[in-house]
């Protein structure tokens, strides 16, 4: 029972398995990125 989910792993939701990922969860992941980028020395 395989069923595919529009759930991007870095989504601090992922684990929940009635997620689905949209516009707010991409902002949210891309804006950490761009901190975690941002601070590394």
């Amino acid at each position: 029972m395989s069923e595919e989910r529009n759930v991007h792993p870095d989504c601090r939701n992922a684990s929940n398995r009635y997620h689905e990922c949209t516009g707010y969860c991409f902002r949210v992941i891309a804006e950490a990125k761009l901190r975690k980028k941002q601070y590394q020395p």
